[in-house]
């Protein structure tokens, strides 16, 4: 069975140069695209024929390595017909005469169709209104985020870019951000999220049983929040739909704020509930999703909401006692992580970590909105 291959393995849109398994003189082969990107070249030409559902975009032998144009990024659909060139047993009976011409024979059937994978470059904002964002940008090949290299590809990513504010700034420098950026490369989509499903799961029953007071060494607070914990309570458990996930994010934050910061009675406060302790330290600081499908806010208020519940739950004097029951057991997946890192270090009140500042102007510039205005020598 006939191969190709892209040089680099990993190939960015524009001239690609393809090579062929077996690199052999003894088989002649047709290279024809079946479906392409929307917007490209190829998918327009397509788009122009008459009478076939496939394009001609180069003929050779195998050992030939062509350079093809590939100027969308995604999977460009292609086949490979393959022959055996011979001459032919007759000479002809005069010049130019057909029976002259090499004889083609097919080298079994028409291939099937098989992938040329051209990264994509996607990007998603990160960060909140109130602190600043960023943009984290990836390239992906196939089903995974890929690294790309100087060496290779001119530039190094996955990378966070285009911060809006110093602090946001400081907060991609900073080595927490910088560790947890790591673990995006080489990742599927899949496995960048998480199970989405499963973590709405979690939070349905512990954050539900942290508000009611369930659980060893209960109560943790001064009053149950049956309001609440019946906000969250309505939600529908495993969703399956970015609509559904989106409200869920939506749903859990407003009530995490509320509960948190005791809109609905004294729930964090002393003994005799005269004296209260709202957890505004802790409170969610991811932007609220917008009700139709917000994807980008509601994946960002999943991860702060799981920071903002994590910290809030064991968080005194706003509980008479820790809740060590109700901890979140789902993991966040890395890209959920990434997000809940990157808040966690822009909201720091006492500067973030970052090899290459000053920690004291880290901690002027975020704490205390200061500017770094140095110019280069």
């Amino acid at each position: 069975m006939a191969t190709i291959v892209t040089t680099p393995a990993k190939a960015l849109p524009g001239n690609v140069d393809l090579a062929f398994t077996p690199s052999t003189r003894d088989r002649y082969l047709r290279l024809y695209v079946t479906d392409a990107p929307e917007g490209s070249e190829l998918r327009r030409e397509l788009e122009l024929l008459q009478n076939s559902s496939r394009y001609l975009v180069w003929q050779g032998y195998m050992d030939e390595t062509p350079t093809l144009t590939f100027d969308k990024g995604g999977q460009y659909v292609m086949q490979m017909d393959v022959f055996v060139k011979g001459a032919s047993t007759y000479g002809g009976g005069y010049q130019g005469d057909p029976a002259s011409y090499l004889i083609e024979t097919l080298d079994g059937v028409n291939s099937s169709p098989f992938t040329v994978k051209i990264g994509q470059r996607i990007e998603s904002r990160m960060g909140s209104q109130s602190y600043g964002f960023a943009t984290l940008r990836a390239w992906v090949w196939g089903q995974t985020v890929e690294p790309t290299s100087i060496a290779e590809h001119g530039f190094v990513s996955p990378e966070i870019v285009e911060a809006t504010t110093p602090r946001a700034a400081i907060a991609v420098q900073s080595t927490a951000v910088s560790a947890s950026l790591l673990t995006i490369a080489g990742q599927t989509s899949s496995d960048l999220l998480g199970d989405l499903d499963l973590l709405c799961n979690d939070f349905l029953a512990k954050v539900v049983d942290h508000m009611s007071d369930i659980g060893a060494g209960s109560p943790y607070h001064s009053s149950t929040d049956g309001i609440n914990s019946a906000e969250v309570k309505r939600l529908q458990t495993s969703p399956t739909t970015t609509l559904a996930i989106a409200d869920w994010a939506r749903v859990l934050r407003s009530a995490l704020v509320r509960h948190m910061q005791n809109d609905n009675g004294p729930f964090h406060a002393d003994g005799h509930g005269t004296t209260e302790f709202p957890d505004f330290n802790n409170s969610p600081i991811a932007d609220q999703p917008g009700a139709q499908n917000d994807m980008t806010r509601a994946v960002i208020a999943l991860a702060d909401a799981y920071r903002a519940y994590e910290a809030h739950r064991i968080a005194t004097p706003s509980h008479l006692s820790a809740d060590a029951a109700n901890a979140m057991t789902v993991a966040l997946g890395p890209l959920l992580q990434l997000h809940q890192d990157f808040l966690q270090t822009i909201a720091s009140s006492t500067g973030a970590t970052a090899p290459t500042l000053n920690p004291g102007a880290s901690q002027l510039i975020q704490v205390a909105g200061f500017v770094d205005t140095t110019e280069s020598a």
